[in-house]
Parts: structure tokens; C-alpha cells; sequence
């Protein structure tokens, strides 16, 4: 699965504006217990403007989660060690 994230500071979408130089990080997480979670690998890529590409790929079988979102993709995004900006992507198996 591929998802484009954006930031956009200033002007219109993610194709227009002002995009700031970010260093992002990724991780996958289970739902139930907050912790990492090995079966299922994300990536970030940055591109030298907006969007990010983020991806996630199953490395093993992973139980079938029948539309209940069973992990998620924390994604952190800064520009300094005090300037960050997060979110979750929620994961449903098949």
C-alpha cells in the first residue's frame, strides 16, 4: 500500500506552497498493546518537495483483521528536535 502525506505551510494542496525540509521517521505498531509490531514493515520517502511517500508491506501472513483496524503506522515528521509534527495510520488486514 502506498499513501502520500503532505505538509503544507503555506498555499493550496500539496502541489503549491511553501514545504518545509522535514526528516521523517516511521513505525509499525499493534493496536492492542502499543508495541512494535515485526510482521508488518513501513517505509518513508521523501521526495524534495510534497507529497512523502509512505508505504507499508506485510513481511509474513498476517491474520486476516476482517475491517478492524489492528495496527497502525506512527509517522513523525521535524524539522528540529522541538519542531515535530505526528500522526497514526490506521492498518486493517485481509
Amino acid at each position: 500500500m502506498t499513501l502520500e502525506l503532505c505538509y503544507n505551510e503555506a498555499g493550496s494542496g500539496c502541489t503549491s506552497g511553501s514545504f518545509p525540509s522535514f526528516t521523517w521517521t516511521e513505525g509499525i505498531y499493534s493496536v492492542k498493546n502499543d508495541k512494535p509490531y515485526r510482521k508488518i514493515v513501513g517505509s518513508i520517502h521523501p521526495n524534495a518537495g510534497n507529497p512523502v511517500d509512505g508505504r507499508i508491506a506485510a513481511k509474513k501472513k498476517v491474520r486476516n483483521s476482517h475491517g478492524v483496524v489492528t495496527y497502525y503506522q506512527y509517522v513523525e515528521g521535524c524539522l528540529s528536535s522541538s519542531e515535530c509534527i505526528t500522526g497514526e495510520i490506521g492498518i486493517a488486514t485481509q
